[in-house]
């Protein structure tokens, strides 16, 4: 598919390679009764607004998706279709409870890679929420379903990272240690449906967590340089933050702070990420302390 070009373009950096495609993808959409098919520039638009970080325009483009396909008597898969990128911007918004409803809505699911894919979204949402307990055990029981080790495997990196992320929220070492090792040779950036983030941000998270401060920082430097590339704004700022606590942590300078505090904050106050904004503001505190 087309679009899972455009994906892999992306993972690698070639942001305008990935549009050349999506544009594309419209055109033969607008040539074919194929109802995949014509839904699919919806998805390549969705996926440019949380590039730039316009998350009130991918829920908007969701629920357009959503009456589309109804139209075309695709319902099921224009829900699918849209919760894979709708779901992960209203996180950033802080909707973790109407995430979380819409989650236990999906029903019976029979293949594995997207029910996984749900269950780290789950723990995710767990984690944002504060239900640490629940999310460790949804954490632990998913890589004890899929025997997740080291070794490569046919498991997504997008779910991988989702639930990293979830691990290091609920500072489950133990799982993050397991997850950032089979993450280690995984893609910078990842775009799949619930996992629209930056692997390595994620691994420098948990190796913060793990007490691993140089290696942490040099993740960072490494995901901003490729987040730039491709103007990832939410991951972009999201790692600026994370960089701003490492320093912290550390004792740092306090101009090189402020200058990570800085970018992220303005950053989420224009996408509107209100818990990632109130989480940077409160670093901000400590540092006037």
């Amino acid at each position: 598919c087309l679009y899972h070009v455009s994906c892999a373009l992306l993972e690698s950096g070639d942001r305008e390679g990935a549009e050349r495609l999506w544009k594309l993808i419209s055109g033969i959409a607008d040539k074919t009764n194929d109802p995949v098919v014509r839904l699919l520039p919806a998805v390549t638009e969705a996926t440019n607004a949380m590039l730039d970080g316009q998350l009130e325009d991918v829920i908007k483009i969701g629920d357009r998706l959503i009456s589309e396909a109804n139209e075309a008597g695709s319902p099921m898969l224009g829900k699918r279709l849209a919760d894979g990128f709708s779901l992960p911007a209203l996180l950033h918004f802080g909707d973790g409870s109407g995430v979380l409803s819409t989650l236990s809505q999906s029903g019976q699911i029979t293949n594995i890679h997207h029910r996984s894919r749900i269950d780290a979204l789950k723990a995710l949402s767990m984690a944002r929420l504060g239900q640490g307990d629940d999310a460790r055990r949804l954490i632990r029981g998913t890589i004890a379903e899929r025997s997740i080790g080291p070794k490569p495997d046919s498991t997504p990196s997008g779910f991988l990272a989702v639930l990293l992320e979830a691990s290091v929220l609920v500072e489950d070492k133990d799982s993050a240690e397991i997850l950032s090792r089979r993450l280690s040779d995984a893609n910078t950036v990842v775009i799949a449906p619930y996992a629209y983030s930056c692997v390595t941000r994620i691994v420098g998270a948990a190796a913060a967590l793990l007490g691993q401060h140089d290696r942490a920082r040099v993740l960072y430097q490494r995901a901003l340089k490729a987040l730039e590339k491709i103007r990832f704004r939410p991951e972009i700022a999201l790692t600026h933050l994370l960089m701003a606590e490492l320093l912290i942590s550390q004792s740092a300078d306090n101009s090189e702070i402020q200058h990570h505090l800085n970018a992220a904050i303005t950053e989420f106050r224009d996408m509107k990420m209100q818990p990632a904004l109130e989480r940077a503001l409160g670093n901000r505190e400590i540092l006037k302390a």
